[in-house]
């Protein structure tokens, strides 16, 4: 089989250590903060307006299960497992995120999450600053931020995270199928990993792109981030035998 995915590894791939250092303003807060009437969160700069709002994440039991075992006699339904097995066990470290809105100040533009979240909803970690762990659930309308949506890398990585869930081309039954023993092919499966990535990033970029400016973000900033960061950890996964095929 011709390596067809080759021209979509990066050549450049940057330790975490490393990429951050060149693109620490990424994780500063976008503007002042302030609180509105209804205790949303308000930043804003010369640019761009963004508010959001947190909901406590509660659940209708006394204690919440640390492990599976805990699990057992208790009136959770399978949703609501699903959603405390997703988040670690660790739901108290979480909370829902109700509201996000972006405006950019010079056209008037508006992205309203709710309308590009449909059924699926946002859990954020509290003071969260490492996004590493962020995560799209495949099989349930549930996304993971770990790294709150203050700054230009929390927003950037959110938009990602909803991208996962917005691509076509992801299978839920099939990724189960193969998480529970179906034989594919590495190549395949290291294929449709880059793509999945390369598209919810390309997903991210394109609905950022009107709020760039206030999001004080270039394109060197986004190589850095997007394609030498986050993309070239993927590309350094893959096994060299696997590029040889």
């Amino acid at each position: 089989m011709e390596n067809s995915f080759i021209p979509k590894i990066e050549k450049t791939a940057l330790s975490a250590e490393s990429a951050r250092g060149k693109v620490e303003h990424l994780f500063e807060p976008l503007g002042k903060e302030s609180r509105g009437e209804n205790n949303e969160i308000i930043i804003e700069n010369e640019f761009i307006r963004h508010l959001f709002l947190y909901e406590d994440l509660k659940f209708d039991i006394d204690t919440t299960p640390k492990t599976e075992e805990e699990f057992i006699g208790s009136k959770l339904d399978s949703r609501e497992r699903a959603l405390i097995r997703f988040l670690d066990f660790k739901p108290d470290q979480y909370v829902k995120l109700q509201d996000f809105v972006l405006e950019n100040k010079d056209d008037g533009s508006i992205l309203d999450l709710k309308t590009e979240l449909g059924e699926n909803t946002v859990y954020v970690k509290k003071d969260g600053t490492d996004f590493s762990e962020s995560a799209a659930h495949y099989f349930n309308t549930y996304l993971k931020l770990t790294v709150e949506p203050k700054t230009p890398a929390g927003i950037l990585v959110l938009m990602h995270e909803i991208g996962h869930k917005k691509d076509p081309a992801i299978d839920p039954l099939e990724i189960m199928l193969v998480g529970l023993g179906k034989k594919k092919e590495e190549v395949i499966l290291q294929k449709e990993m880059i793509d999945r990535e390369r598209y919810a990033w390309a997903y991210s970029l394109s609905k950022l792109r009107p709020y760039m400016k206030g999001l004080n973000c270039t394109l060197q900033d986004l190589d850095v981030f997007v394609h030498q960061w986050n993309l070239g950890s993927y590309s350094a996964s893959i096994k060299p035998e696997i590029l040889k095929k």
